[in-house]
């Protein structure tokens, strides 16, 4: 069972992080609760459950230089929630449609991104600043999906209790796992297998069997962006958590990507909206 704990806490902490993001998308609406979605949440027991399984500096760098990539492909997989919905109209098959195209496109991404980071030799500066070219690129995209976005209204129906539970257990059971493969020494594979875009996947689902698709359409965008400050406390945690430990690493990756990656991202989208 102690050998256990090292999993199962991680995945427990996502759990509830995982139903506490899609009640704040449900109460304040799609781009408040986009944000605050995207806060460094899930990504914090993910990465302490690295650390402890190798706070070799260049070994634990790698896991945390992966989570960018990982984060690059949530926005395109957010991409398709913004898109895809649209073009589909009013088609009865349009959320499966949307799930089969999202879903698919994230696996197999992530398959090649894993298979050609593990057939390369380790390389820390290499992976940090590859990491870096993917925070940069997610900003990119994250700004052109909120450009002339729709809007992201309050829901007028509660997530179901059911809903929140099943959302809970797939987010946990994706961080465990990825803390399951870093102890197994795939430090590449646990770093996005952390970034499974489990909380993305069933805030989607559930706001849209809940409220209608005119929510996760109009959250997509925001958390697209809001998406950025996962990837800059995983970039500061690689070098935080080595030299200050995984406590104090994380507290300093937390603020760091909340300061420099969700406000802005808020401050940004509540500029530009219209005045009424």
């Amino acid at each position: 069972m102690n050998d256990l704990l090292p999993i199962l806490v991680p995945g427990l902490a996502a759990a509830l992080a995982a139903i506490l993001v899609t009640l704040a998308i449900e109460r304040l609406g799609g781009q408040l609760g986009g944000i605050l979605g995207t806060l460094p949440l899930t990504v914090v027991p993910a990465s302490m459950g690295l650390f402890h399984a190798d706070p070799t500096p260049e070994v634990f760098a790698t896991a945390m230089s992966a989570i960018p990539l990982g984060m690059l492909l949530n926005a395109a997989f957010l991409g398709v929630w913004r898109v895809w919905p649209i073009q589909a109209g009013d088609r009865s098959t349009a959320l499966m449609e949307t799930l089969g195209l999202s879903l698919g496109f994230w696996i197999f991404a992530a398959l090649i991104l894993v298979l050609v980071r593990e057939a390369l030799a380790p390389n820390m500066a290499r992976d940090v600043l590859v990491g870096v070219a993917a925070l940069v690129a997610t900003v990119i995209l994250g700004v052109r999906a909120c450009h002339n976005a729709p809007p992201a209204p309050k829901g007028n129906r509660r997530v179901g209790l059911r809903v929140l539970l099943l959302r809970g257990v797939g987010a946990g059971a994706a961080i465990a796992a990825g803390v399951a493969l870093g102890r197994a020494g795939w430090m590449t594979a646990a770093g996005m297998a952390s970034v499974f875009p489990a909380i993305f996947l069933t805030s989607m689902l559930a706001t849209w069997m809940a409220q209608g698709k005119a929510i996760p359409i109009g959250a997509s965008g925001p958390m697209m962006l809001g998406s950025v400050a996962v990837s800059i406390y995983a970039l500061t945690c690689a070098f935080s958590m080595p030299w200050a430990g995984a406590l104090w690493g994380s507290v300093l990756g937390w603020v760091t990507g909340s300061v420099c990656g969700s406000l802005p991202a808020y401050l940004w989208l509540k500029s530009r909206k219209a005045p009424s």
